[in-house]
């Protein structure tokens, strides 16, 4: 796991390193505070998705 972020609440957001897809990406994944033994959820496809959505989301007026 590489740790990319973390956000204001807790979580973790890692790209797991341990699977590759056929295309090579790696898969973003949000970790609870207490990490992998708490359950991890599938975010993004890969880090360029992870990015995409994070600027989309910085720039929208939420």
């Amino acid at each position: 796991m590489l740790r990319i972020e973390m956000s204001d609440d807790g979580p973790y957001y890692v790209i797991d390193l341990s699977l590759t897809d056929a295309e090579g990406e790696r898969a973003v994944l949000e970790l609870p505070v207490q990490g992998m033994s708490g359950g991890s959820e599938k975010i993004a496809d890969d880090f360029g998705s992870f990015l995409l959505a994070e600027i989309a989301y910085a720039l929208s007026d939420d």
